[in-house]
């Protein structure tokens, strides 16, 4: 592993104790959570089945975009409309 990659992985590792990367628009699976109203155990169960948020992973850690929180979750809202009726 390259020093850059090393002092990326260090960095991400201290963001990851403040569960939001910070300043980049991302959240860890924790935050995601709360942010959808589910467990973190939800959230896996949907990343390993391919539903859900869009989601990456650097460097071994899952991260979500603030963005596909929001559009996942007017989706749940609108299904959640739907089933109501």
């Amino acid at each position: 592993m390259n020093e850059v990659m090393r002092s990326e992985v260090a960095t991400l590792l201290r963001w990851s104790v403040r569960r939001v990367w910070h300043g980049t628009g991302y959240l860890f699976p924790s935050s995601a959570a709360d942010f959808l109203g589910v467990s973190p155990q939800t959230l896996e169960r949907w990343r390993n089945s391919n539903k859900g948020p869009a989601f990456d992973v650097v460097a071994t850690q899952v991260i979500y975009c603030n963005e596909a929180l929001v559009a996942y979750r007017a989706t749940m809202k609108r299904q959640d409309r739907k089933s109501a009726q």
